[in-house]
């Protein structure tokens, strides 16, 4: 679905100056293909990476903007929600703000 795929690193350096793009590593979207979407797996496994990488990061608050579909699978595959109506469906231009804890295995908290 062409709705999916990002625009040229350039083109958003252009719209938005005051934003660092420099973990952008690719100028093109590299994962969007004409043929077919991303699986829910690869979305799924891409969430998980990416709160991997949130927890790395020396920031305590961080904004998200992305597609309502991403947050709804990083919400329901890679993150308890309490209360789980933080899981629902976003609106178009929906703000909520969560809280992110990290747990083992065991369940202890780790962050």
């Amino acid at each position: 679905n062409t709705c999916d795929q990002r625009r040229d690193k350039a083109e958003i350096a252009d719209a938005h100056p005051h934003v660092e793009l420099d973990l952008v590593t690719s100028e093109t979207d590299d994962r969007w293909t004409p043929e077919a979407r991303e699986s829910a797996r690869s979305v799924s496994d891409r969430a998980h990476a990416f709160l991997l990488w949130l927890r790395a990061r020396r920031e305590k608050e961080v904004a998200v903007a992305t597609h309502s579909a991403w947050l709804f699978t990083l919400l329901n595959t890679a993150v308890v929600c309490d209360p789980p109506e933080l899981a629902e469906w976003f609106l178009t231009g929906e703000l909520r703000s969560l809280v992110l804890q990290y747990s083992d295995d065991d369940g202890e908290i780790c962050n």
